[in-house]
């Protein structure tokens, strides 16, 4: 899979709506990022499967557990030796920096920590099977908005063309934005999240970590779903503020290979008050 295994607070804000969303997010619902602070520039790493807690609006007891377990399965990823590098090359690469993209980060631990780099995407993968144990689950597709339309974005895939609904992020994505469409289970509930990311050729080093995908699909075989339709509430954002919304669940058609069928009725970033699974 050709992605980075972290985003950033730049494409979190975009997700979410803006920073000051995000920031009453962070450490409540979201783990808490890594700063990587350097003279006039912070990056704030996140790794991919913080995504998932966006499903989640005001969190429940059970939700609260589950939360619990992915902030602590970030900050051991934040720990370790792979993680540590790649934030002193980023911190070196942002020093006096007017300004940074996530291709540009990407672009950089490919040339000066790839194995670093490598590491740390497995490292990640690991983290996502033990968080798939405990009932969180995130698949990830890397695709392309090929269009925008009042039923939702059209995504191009490697070998699929499906429709998102406009709520997978909230704040409007532009045509042509790369984006990874992560389809989540946090617990009972369900959701769909668009993420900007990196175009696929600016990681072509990180195909060696494509066997991860095999173990993504071993991991999936054995949790077992059954697919709700639920009601997502959300803040209507009009570029400035954000409100409490009314309970909505949007129309939009999603074309879903065999493999993800479980997902056919959910909704994005939607919330479930279903009973858990018995474990």
């Amino acid at each position: 899979m050709k992605t980075l295994g972290f985003f950033t607070q730049n494409e979190l804000d975009l997700v979410v709506g803006n920073k000051r969303r995000r920031e009453r997010l962070e450490g409540r619902v979201l783990p808490t990022g890594v700063r990587v602070k350097t003279f006039g520039q912070e990056s704030i790493i996140f790794p991919e499967f913080a995504a998932a807690a966006l499903i989640v609006e005001r969190p429940s007891e059970e939700d609260t557990a589950l939360l619990s377990q992915m902030g602590a399965a970030a900050q051991s990823l934040y720990e370790t030796t792979s993680f540590r590098a790649l934030a002193v090359v980023l911190r070196a690469a942002l020093y006096k920096r007017k300004g940074w993209t996530l291709t540009f980060l990407a672009e950089t631990l490919l040339e000066q920590a790839r194995d670093d780099l490598l590491e740390w995407r497995q490292e990640v993968t690991e983290a996502e099977q033990r968080l798939a144990e405990l009932g969180i689950v995130t698949r990830l597709d890397v695709g392309r908005i090929a269009d925008i339309s009042n039923q939702g974005y059209r995504i191009v895939l490697d070998d699929d063309v499906i429709t998102c609904g406009l709520n997978a992020s909230r704040s409007r994505l532009a045509v042509g934005t790369w984006v990874t469409r992560d389809l989540v289970e946090l617990g009972a509930r369900k959701g769909e999240v668009l993420v900007p990311t990196v175009a696929p050729d600016t990681i072509p080093a990180m195909e060696s970590v494509a066997v991860g995908e095999k173990q993504d699909e071993a991991m999936l075989s054995n949790v077992s779903f059954q697919p709700v339709v639920v009601p997502y509430v959300r803040d209507e954002f009009n570029g400035e503020m954000d409100t409490e919304g009314d309970v909505v669940r949007p129309k939009r058609r999603l074309r879903v290979r065999s493999n993800k069928a479980l997902y056919a009725n959910a909704n994005t970033m939607a919330r479930s008050h279903r009973t858990p699974p018995a474990r």
